[in-house]
Formats: structure tokens, C-alpha cells, sequence
């Protein structure tokens, strides 16, 4: 009997130490596979990172080339418009010498001008006192005198030559018909009367305005005369 009851313990026993055994083999699998899907996982996040870090990478590169190129266009269209503010200022600086061909090119003309107060000679009562310096006894001051002077310039330009090449004094001012010619050779308007004064003939006839709006032409006789009549 005792040695039946020692079998059965034995037999439980080894039973016992089966299960424990089965159950220790179970679990170092489980931890096997475990292991294995963690090493998986991670060999695939890691396979993962690598994609990602290559697009990454491209995408910089892309973006690189793309500035590099945006650069290259930019610098070129600074080129391109240095070019044409050269181009323009070489055409600006050029202009200038068209200019001055064309101030040069004035034709010089030759006319004579004729000073006279000889109607003062039969007033010389009127005369203003002290003045009689001035009149010459023949009553020209100034005698068919030859003055080149520029197509297109007026009597009164030439008459101002004159007296400054003869060193005569001229008196004049502005008015609402033009330059007005008050003194010549310190005779002026009123000194012998009052309706005394400096009128001009071109070829023999009187001019019928202003000194200074008359253009000469060439070749032209001028008389600047006093009279005493108005």
C-alpha cells in the first residue's frame, strides 16, 4: 500500500516538473518572437527614416539648383539693363555735338549803319542847354558804318554793336512794343523839343516797328535819325 502511495507521488511529481517545464520552453518562445517582431519593427522605422531622409535631401538639392538658377536669371537681367543704360548714355553724350553743329552753322551777314542828328543843327534853340557838345557839326555820328553781324539778328542788335565798337553811348528800354531806343551819344528823346526824339529807315523807309523785332537779312542800310517833328 505505502509503495503505491510512493508511486503516485512520484508520478504527480514528474507530472508537476513536465508542466514547469513546458511552461518555461513556452515562454522563452514568446520572448524569441517578441525580440524577433521588435528587430522587425525596428529595421522597418529605421528602413522608413532612411526614405524620408533621401526625400529630404533631394528635395534641398531641388530647392538649391532652383535658387541657383533664379540667381543666374536675376544677375543677367542686371546685366541686360547695364548694357542699355550704357547704350543710352553713349547716345546722350552724343547729342550734345549735333547741338552744337547746328549753333555754328548761323550765317554771318554784312550791313552799314548810319547815326545822324543833323534836324537839331536849325533848332539848336531848343536844344537843351549843355547839350551842344554832343552834336557834331556836321550832324553824323556815326557814318555808313560796315557791321557783320548773324542772319536772323534785328537793328537793334546791330545798332548796338555799332555804338559799342565806337564807343557811343546807347540808351534803352523795354516797352510794350518792344525795345525802345531813348538816347544815342547822349542826345535823347525831348532834348530839343517836346516831340523830339530817335526814329530808323531800312533802304530809305521808315520802319513801322520796334528796333528789335525787325530781322535783318543781309545787306540791309540802316539810319537811325533825330527829329525834331515827331
Amino acid at each position: 500500500m505505502k509503495s503505491n502511495i510512493k508511486r503516485i507521488t512520484a508520478l504527480l511529481l514528474t507530472a508537476v516538473l513536465c508542466l514547469c517545464f513546458a511552461s518555461c520552453v513556452n515562454n522563452t518562445s514568446v520572448k524569441s518572437n517578441s525580440n524577433h517582431e521588435s528587430s522587425a519593427e525596428q529595421t522597418t522605422t529605421s528602413s522608413f527614416l532612411t526614405q524620408e531622409e533621401e526625400e529630404t535631401t533631394e528635395a534641398s538639392n531641388e530647392k538649391e539648383e532652383s535658387t541657383a538658377k533664379e540667381e543666374t536669371a536675376d544677375s543677367s537681367k542686371v546685366t541686360t539693363k547695364q548694357n542699355k543704360a550704357e547704350k543710352t548714355t553713349v547716345q546722350s553724350t552724343a547729342k550734345p555735338t549735333t547741338t552744337a553743329k547746328s549753333t555754328t552753322s548761323k550765317k554771318e551777314i554784312t550791313c552799314t549803319l548810319t547815326i545822324e542828328c543833323k534836324a537839331i543843327l536849325s533848332n539848336m534853340n531848343d536844344l537843351k542847354p549843355g547839350h551842344e557838345k554832343y552834336v557834331p557839326q556836321d550832324g553824323y555820328i556815326l557814318s555808313s558804318y560796315t557791321c557783320t553781324v548773324n542772319s536772323g539778328d534785328t537793328v537793334f542788335d546791330i545798332l548796338e554793336k555799332a555804338c559799342d565798337d565806337n564807343s557811343i553811348i546807347l540808351n534803352s528800354r523795354s516797352s510794350g512794343y518792344g525795345v525802345y531806343v531813348a538816347g544815342i551819344n547822349n542826345i535823347d528823346e525831348f532834348d530839343c523839343g517836346s516831340q523830339s526824339g530817335w526814329k530808323y529807315k531800312v533802304n530809305g523807309v521808315d520802319a513801322n516797328r520796334s528796333s528789335g523785332y525787325y530781322k535783318l537779312t543781309g545787306g540791309e542800310n540802316i539810319v537811325f535819325y533825330y527829329t525834331v517833328t515827331g
